[in-house]
């Protein structure tokens, strides 16, 4: 579903890990789950909001790092562009350049600038977890 769909392969798993999954035959068909048909029997999962959900809208809203971003993302921005009137306050017309004049390029620019400055840093922090890891493991003699 990834080569057709943006998020397709991460989106489903993101979810079900937020909101979680309603066990139970899909398709009326019993057996394992496969997602190409949709049909089979799902294993009920619940998701780490599944007690806020009632007292607030909850969305897994997903970003990956080429660029896609899920529609829930997609569709809170548009929310807030409307709010916004579509103009950028005074404070973000000076903070942007020339190729953002408008409140939804300035949004993506700057969610833009702030997921590679985050995937920067997992990048550079990620071997130092790894070596902290095995540093532990080797203590423990493990």
């Amino acid at each position: 579903m990834g080569a057709f769909v943006a998020c397709g392969n991460t989106l489903p798993r993101a979810r079900e890990t937020v909101l979680g999954v309603e066990g139970g035959d899909r398709g009326g068909t019993v057996g394992r789950w496969d997602p190409r048909t949709g049909t089979g029997t799902v294993e009920a999962v619940k998701g780490q909001y599944t007690d806020a959900e009632g007292k607030c809208r909850v969305e897994a809203l997903l970003f990956e790092e080429f660029g896609a971003m899920s529609a829930g993302v997609e569709e809170l921005l548009m929310r807030v562009a409307e709010v916004a009137g579509r103009k950028l306050t005074w404070w973000q017309y000076d903070q942007t350049s020339w190729s953002a004049r408008e409140w939804m390029p300035f949004a993506l620019q700057r969610l833009s600038v702030q997921l590679w400055t985050a995937l920067e840093r997992t990048r550079h922090s990620a071997p130092l977890l790894v070596r902290r890891r095995a540093a532990a493991r080797d203590r423990r003699g493990g």
